[in-house]
């Protein structure tokens, strides 16, 4: 059965989003390193939107999800298509949504602000790493 989002998505917007689903389930398990209480650093939705920003023609949000307490990032093509990587406390990474019709919760759901902690020189570090071992996977992939 088709689903009712491809009414509303190009054959290129859903090969796109085919194409980072695979790459992000494929990508390894990232070592970014730990904190300073030692404390292993998770790779966060920031890391990852960025850098599959960084390999495909889509740009990346940051924002939070529903609340303003859940800081997120995402992916968006075009105006009316999401991608999102890795989504909040959710299993089965990356979805693609869209907030086409004004009946969508997704308008609701996505809402773009400043996270000023995603411009230190300590992030860009460890997203340099990720980009690092996306292209890797990109790469074998292939």
């Amino acid at each position: 059965m088709k689903p009712y989002i491809l009414s509303f998505v190009s054959s290129e917007d859903y090969n796109l989003f085919l194409q980072i689903r695979r790459v992000v389930q494929e990508i390894p398990e990232i070592d970014i390193g730990r904190d300073e209480k030692g404390k292993k650093i998770l790779v966060s939705c920031h890391m990852i939107t960025r850098a599959l920003a960084y390999y495909f023609p889509v740009e990346y949000r940051d924002g939070y999800f529903f609340q303003k307490h859940l800081q997120h990032s995402w992916l968006v093509r075009g105006n009316y298509i999401i991608i999102d990587p890795y989504p909040v406390l959710m299993v089965g990474a990356p979805i693609m949504v869209t907030n086409r019709l004004v009946m969508s919760p997704w308008r609701f759901l996505y809402n773009e602000q400043l996270i000023p902690e995603l411009n230190t020189p300590l992030f860009r570090k460890r997203l340099e790493k990720v980009i690092k071992t996306m292209g890797d996977t990109i790469a074998i992939l292939q």
